[in-house]
């Protein structure tokens, strides 16, 4: 299928052939019929990826801030690396349109192959001829409503959300400043709600449209006096209420709006519009600020936008699919009237040429539709045109011919960087749920392949190696069928993220001959193996106190699957299984109990069990007392770890420097930047394929570290104390065996 794709390092636009989508539980697979540009939404995207770094640091300094956070913790030209990796990342344009259900997931009544569906989500309802969209972001089309009106939902919803927050009532009077698409839209449905509205621009062909549509006056800004209009319309009363719906760098709108407002009157911040609220206006009229947020409830809560898990109706009444639908049947009553909005289409192929009409900014550009031939056949694998041409003779299994499933940003920033880097490594097939991510890692890597299903990758006689770095949920899953498929196995941690899905996995390995790696790196860290090296003459017990101060993860943020116990399991057995495992590593032996403690406050925005301390005792008397934190300072380096033994001590910070002290002997390690091991992990897996297998004691170790994060979560759940095996611990001492 093809999909319009923006590069957010040039700024291009370009028509991509990707892989169709999958779907899942309750998510629908829609072949588009129209979709809609949205000019400010997508003019703004489009023009910070034309700038250059200095202006897309200017546009977004909360980002380039954590760049240069990053780069001052953990080095220079590692940061480098991973920030040009990741703006090279495609991103899907459009997020409004309408199409027919080709595909049904899971739980997705009532919805049927065949309706005809208005869709909404940035990221999902794309200019493409196929997109996936969870049941709550789609709302089903009367027969009167075609899809080129119902192409304007999405746009539809966001005005018809901010006309909610700004509390119209029949007889009000309102002010729309912005009579852009956006302000075209709000108009309408606040004279459908029974109010007399007013709207001014500085475009008079905005305005006169606006008149035609049911707005009862208006004037342009520059030429006419809006305080004069305002006060003439409401008999010198002032407007009910202002919605701005203008895109503006200044304040200008907002003064404007305090000028145009009554007393106690409600201004509603719809349109992107810098927000320094003159104080004393608002403070003279008491006015009331709302800034609009989306289209709804449900925004930027991933169970409602990405799961498609809906509120009750009895609490939530409008949220972003009910609004959605809401809007709808305002287009079967007659109550809006987009048609005369719609001031071009254009094909998919001329998307060039359609986002050249939203950029010249002609007053004569309103509505810019993508109009689509339907497109029923469903084609999850491309090739891959840069991929280097094969014969086709026979294709035989090769350890050095990898699969990648799953490339999220870690995985196009770290690991794959550092897997092509190792000798006659070649990537034949990438496969991800959103085929636009495959088909981009496939063409920078010359792979023959790009696919949205996994199985595609497993099933290939010619992929002797795999990589895995979806999200955690289906690590188990993939391990098995690719321990079954014989396949060498680098899986980005953890193993699994239960019980139950451990014990999967161990039956899956009983019989396996191949390599298994996990991403548990910092082992391979050189700091790790200088001090490898100097416990070896060890003969008493160790002891290990490590401090990891973790980012903090707020609810909404991109990052928030980690906490969901199904897609990421929590950070315990994501992050924190790196400290287990390398304690593991430089103890050198088997965990003999696991206790935890968390935090227990009523923070909404962080978990208590981001923030936890743990002890760990092990079979030679060894102990281990961890700290993961997630409520401090984000400036700090984030990971310290401490080491006592036989009057030695020992100091890894944060993988750039250490320190080894005993008596008089004193050594200092520092690296050129941070180093923890990321490359000398993928090394490492490459010389065992080479070698030809691993011990039974590293593939156990593996698991006993997931083992240990599973036990950690179990510890915090009933306060209690356990051994590896899962039983509550007895014993009364950490005595190393006699």
């Amino acid at each position: 299928m093809r999909s319009v794709v923006l590069n957010f390092k040039t700024g291009e636009i370009d028509v991509h052939d990707v892989p169709s989508p999958i779907v899942g539980p309750r998510r629908l697979l829609v072949a588009n019929h129209n979709s809609l540009i949205s000019a400010g939404t997508e003019g703004y995207i489009i023009d910070m990826a034309r700038k250059g770094p200095v202006g897309k640091a200017l546009d977004r300094p909360d980002l380039a801030m954590q760049v240069i956070n990053k780069a001052l913790v953990e080095g220079f030209w590692g940061t480098a690396k991973v920030v040009r990796n990741l703006i090279s990342q495609p991103l899907p344009l459009g997020y409004s349109c309408a199409g027919e259900i080709l595909e049904t997931g899971a739980q997705c009544d009532p919805f049927q192959v065949g309706d005809r569906v208005a869709c909404a989500g940035l990221g999902m309802a794309n200019h493409a001829e196929h997109v996936a969209i969870p049941i709550t972001m789609a709302a089903k089309l009367p027969e009167n409503v075609s899809t080129e009106e119902a192409a304007f939902g999405t746009l539809g919803a966001i005005a018809l959300h901010g006309v909610r927050l700004s509390e119209p009532q029949i007889g009000s009077r309102f002010v729309v400043i912005g009579l852009g698409l956006i302000g075209q839209l709000t108009t309408q449905i606040l004279a459908a709600s029974g109010c007399r509205v007013i709207g001014f621009d500085i475009d008079p062909e905005k305005v006169a449209l606006a008149k035609e549509n049911g707005m009862y006056a208006g004037g342009v800004i520059g030429v006419d006096d809006p305080v004069e209009i305002t006060q003439g319309v409401t008999g010198g009363r002032g407007a009910d209420g202002v919605v701005i719906a203008a895109h503006s760098s200044d304040n200008a709108p907002l003064t404007l709006a305090t000028e145009l407002a009554r007393e106690k009157a409600v201004v509603t911040a719809l349109g992107l519009v810098k927000l320094d609220v003159p104080r004393r206006a608002f403070f003279e009229k008491e006015l009331r600020l709302e800034v609009s947020r989306a289209y709804g409830a449900g925004a930027y809560d991933a169970d409602y936008e990405r799961k498609g898990r809906d509120y009750p109706a009895g609490y939530v009444r409008w949220t972003q699919g009910r609004n959605l639908e809401a809007f709808i049947d305002l287009l079967s009553a007659g109550k809006v009237d987009v048609n005369s909005l719609i001031s071009h289409r254009f094909a998919l192929d001329d998307a060039s040429d359609a986002y050249a009409k939203i950029r010249d900014r002609d007053s004569a550009t309103v509505g810019v539709l993508f109009e689509y031939e339907t497109l029923t056949e469903r084609t999850r694998t491309i090739q891959i045109r840069t991929a280097k041409p094969t014969d086709d003779a026979p294709k035989h299994e090769n350890p050095r011919n990898f699969g990648v499933i799953g490339a999220g940003k870690f995985a196009q920033g770290v690991l794959l960087p550092a897997l092509v880097a190792q000798k006659d490594v070649k990537i034949l097939a990438v496969a991800t749920a959103n085929g636009l991510t495959a088909e981009h890692v496939a063409s920078k890597y010359k792979s023959e392949v790009a696919t949205s299903d996994w199985r595609e990758v497993v099933g290939r006689q010619d992929i002797g190696s795999v990589l895995i770095a979806t999200r955690h949920d289906m690590h188990a899953e993939l391990i098995c069928a690719a321990a079954k498929a014989g396949k060498n196995i680098f899986v980005e941690k953890p193993l699994a993220v239960s019980f139950e899905e451990l014990a999967d996995v161990e039956r899956a390995l009983e019989p396996y001959a191949g390599v298994l790696a996990v991403g548990f790196n910092r082992p391979h860290a050189p700091l790790s193996l200088k001090f490898k090296g100097l416990l070896k003459s060890r003969r008493l017990p160790l002891d290990v106190h490590y401090r990891f101060l973790a980012p903090r993860i707020r609810k909404g943020h991109e990052s928030d699957w980690v906490h969901d116990p199904e897609s990421g399991g929590s950070r315990i057995v994501g992050e924190v299984c790196h400290m287990v495992d390398l304690v593991g590593f430089l103890v050198g032996s088997r965990v003999k109990s696991v206790f935890a403690v968390s935090i227990n406050g009523d923070a909404p925005d962080i978990p208590n069990y981001d923030t936890l301390n743990i002890v760990l005792t092990y079979e030679d008397g060894s102990t281990a007392h961890l700290g993961y934190v997630a409520n401090s300072d984000a400036s700090v380096p984030q990971e310290r770890i401490e080491l006592h033994w036989e009057g030695a001590y020992g100091l890894i910070d944060n993988f750039r420097s250490g320190r080894f002290k005993r008596g008089r002997s004193r050594k200092s390690f520092r690296g050129l930047s941070q180093d923890k091991g990321w490359r000398q992990g993928i090394q490492a897996f490459v010389r065992n394929i080479d070698a030809g297998g691993q011990t039974s004691d590293d593939r156990q170790s593996l698991i006993d570290t997931t083992r240990v994060t599973l036990l950690i979560h179990k510890s915090l759940e009933t306060g209690l104390r356990f051994d590896l095996a899962g039983n509550e611990f007895s014993g009364t001492a950490n005595r190393a065996p006699d």
